[in-house]
């Protein structure tokens, strides 16, 4: 349990920006550990009803850890690697969370002050999570965070693209 409450707080402190990768433990089994819950996360909150959905998931994660861990070996940062995909799914499942209430303000049928409220804090999360990946760039790629957040930004389109690509509509 102390173990949890220190990773925790890892992960808030990266999200708050006054920690960095390095600051994680570099362990697979703590990556596989995030991936899953990630997963469960992401196909619990996006769930549809359709069967696709635990499908697109495990695509969305496996693209971005794909791409992550592309632009570490391209730039030479290969021992940075797993602690960056630890950062990334760490926070990652965090923001998860938070999205959790925010997904149930904007299921509401029909336009209310609640889904306008929804839709602007959806908004506000998506470029803090963008800030939060540029921030975790930053760190470990040794550039500074326009960088940092331009790689992240580049990284979001071009999953959103390819995504689309496999799930229309």
């Amino acid at each position: 349990m102390q173990n949890f409450k220190l990773l925790f707080g890892y992960f808030t402190d990266i999200l708050l920006l006054r920690r960095g990768p390095q600051d994680l433990p570099s362990s697979q089994s703590l990556l596989v550990m995030l991936i899953l819950l990630n997963l469960v996360a992401g196909t619990f909150l996006f769930s549809s009803g359709d069967s696709s959905d635990s499908l697109q998931s495990i695509v969305d994660i496996g693209l971005s850890l794909a791409m992550y861990t592309a632009i570490l070996n391209l730039r030479g940062f290969r021992k940075r690697v797993l602690q960056t995909l630890i950062a990334f799914t760490g926070t990652g499942l965090l923001l998860t969370l938070v999205l959790f209430p925010i997904s149930l303000l904007l299921g509401q049928e029909g336009e209310s002050a609640f889904q306008a409220a929804g839709r602007m804090m959806f908004m506000a999360l998506l470029i803090w999570s963008l800030a939060v990946d540029g921030h975790i760039f930053r760190h470990s790629l040794n550039t500074n965070m326009l960088v940092g957040t331009a790689i992240a930004v580049v990284i979001f389109i071009a999953r959103i693209y390819i995504l689309e690509r496999m799930w229309p509509g």
